[in-house]
């Protein structure tokens, strides 16, 4: 709708990219990339979404496993603070975290500097322990662990397991892609090839997974923020 382009327009400044798009039920559906955990941006998105699922992680290095865990247990007491009466109704917002998804680079099996420029570009399948020491594997196992301390202190967020789904796809990645950032300038330079490792290509074997394991993170955060299941609407 007009309103919620609107207001996605005023907030989404602060983002790196994303799309907003009504739905003919009457809800919304907003995607929007942010590299890492701000409470602005957090406390912005809790203002009108009914349900919210969050991802971080990606974007953090390979040695910032502490800082990844100071960040997430922020986000973790402000979502407990403030999703139960956040919303546009003011009914509270359903939450949810995803784990990050698995990276393919040869060798360390998660990005290193200057990995997305190997002359030879191949998406590797995690070798022996790899699978379970890379970065992005500890930083799912500190996001857990910060789950694990959030709920002592009261209701938290559902967690969507997607490691185990993507760490086997090292063959699904995007791998010859085109370097360059979001902004004009990045844009037009879009030339360059670089070695994509991180992103997956599009099949529904692998998102359906996601998607099914998504609806059933809502109804389990539903139930332990208290809040009955939401009434299914006819199409």
């Amino acid at each position: 709708s007009r309103a919620l382009r609107a207001r996605f327009r005023a907030w989404h400044g602060l983002a790196c990219c994303g799309q907003a798009l009504a739905l003919r039920t009457g809800g919304g559906l907003v995607f929007s990339g942010v590299y890492r955990y701000e409470r602005p941006r957090v406390a912005w998105l809790l203002q009108d979404a009914d349900v919210l699922a969050l991802n971080y992680g990606l974007h953090y290095r390979a040695a910032e496993d502490g800082a990844y865990g100071r960040d997430m247990a922020a986000l973790l007491a402000q979502l407990q603070r403030e999703a139960p009466t956040a919303g546009a109704l003011g009914r509270g917002v359903t939450v949810v975290v995803r784990e990050t998804s698995a990276q393919h680079f040869e060798g360390t099996g998660s990005y290193t500097a200057g990995a997305e420029k190997a002359a030879r570009c191949g998406c590797w399948a995690h070798a022996g322990k790899v699978a379970r020491t890379n970065a992005i594997a500890r930083l799912n196992a500190v996001l857990r662990h910060a789950l694990d301390r959030a709920s002592r202190a009261g209701p938290a967020p559902a967690l969507i397991a997607f490691y185990d789904v993507t760490q086997p796809r090292h063959d699904m990645h995007n791998q010859d892609d085109r370097c360059g950032g979001h902004s004009r300038a990045g844009l037009l330079q879009r030339q360059q090839k670089c070695c994509d490792c991180t992103h997956l290509c599009y099949t529904p074997q692998l998102y359906d997974v996601l998607v099914e394991r998504l609806a059933a993170a809502i109804v389990e955060a539903d139930a332990a923020w208290g809040r009955a299941p939401r009434a299914r609407r006819r199409p």
